[in-house]
């Protein structure tokens, strides 16, 4: 974090102290800070003011994990972790900016979030774009054959799709008692969370999907052939619902459009656009 925004950033103490993730040097959302941070949203959200959140996710680190050994996937968990701090650090924000960066305590190791309260108007614009542009940068190397990289997003007050449910939340905030407020801050603090998480995971099925072989896909014989083969090209036989949904669409219009089927070609370009854009927020 930027040093001149370390005094800006309030960590709880609780249990002895804030707990701090070994690899990236963050500290964990436990239950205790998550509130403080909601806290600060919430106050953010009554005063109308402008905040932001980035969620980043390392790429790969399944792949690193299995392929190359757990110390090299520390490595890749340090590294989304810097390019997502340093992100921040590339800003000129003003001093009175409030950052809260955390690894979240609930899912990978390798995410991170950073929340940003009380950004002036003229730090609003491009903010998107100025994050995403550092964050989301590769880093190829050649021995051993790996590339870092970052999938990444960002929501903030102005975009359409919170602006609705934090205009809501703001009136009720202000006709409600003190313990009301808090209630509806804490469940729209947990709503834009949710919304940044399924943007970055729409984006990494994007991702993967392009790392996909469609013909040998489909030579596959059943789930065993299919998890060997996510195992091989992603280091884990698991995926998420979206990518194997994804997958088996794509699969069906490839045999389909061998065929000939112009309606196939017409649906599978479709598809692929409706993966690559829902994977951001509406924005004017």
């Amino acid at each position: 974090m930027p040093k001149r925004f370390l005094d800006t950033s309030i960590f709880p103490d609780y249990d002895g102290g804030t707990d701090i993730d070994k690899d990236t040097g963050l500290p964990i959302m436990h239950t205790a800070f998550r509130i403080m941070v909601a806290d600060e949203f919430s106050d953010c959200v009554r005063r109308g003011k402008n905040w932001a959140l980035l969620k980043s996710d390392a790429d790969n680190l399944k792949k690193a994990n299995s392929d190359l050994g757990r110390l090299f996937g520390d490595m890749v968990i340090r590294y989304g972790a810097a390019m997502a701090t340093n992100s921040v650090s590339e800003l000129n924000l003003s001093k009175d900016t409030k950052i809260f960066a955390a690894r979240p305590s609930t899912g990978g190791a390798d995410e991170v979030e950073i929340w940003l309260f009380d950004l002036e108007d003229k730090e609003m614009g491009g903010l998107r774009e100025r994050l995403l542009r550092h964050v989301n940068r590769n880093f190829p190397i050649e021995e051993p054959n790996f590339t870092f990289s970052t999938t990444a997003d960002i929501v903030t007050s102005r975009d359409g799709q919170v602006r609705d449910l934090i205009k809501s939340a703001r009136e009720y905030m202000h006709s409600s008692h003190e313990r009301g407020s808090k209630l509806i801050a804490y469940d729209e603090f947990n709503k834009v969370n949710a919304i940044v998480d399924d943007m970055v995971k729409k984006e990494k099925d994007r991702k993967d999907i392009s790392r996909l072989d469609l013909r040998a896909i489909r030579g596959l014989k059943g789930s065993t052939d299919m998890k060997k083969y996510m195992l091989e090209t992603f280091g884990d036989g698991r995926s998420s619902t979206g990518l194997l949904g994804a997958v088996f669409s794509l699969i069906e219009l490839e045999a389909k459009i061998e065929e000939g089927s112009e309606v196939a070609i017409a649906r599978k370009d479709e598809l692929l656009r409706e993966i690559e854009t829902k994977q951001s927020p509406v924005r004017d």
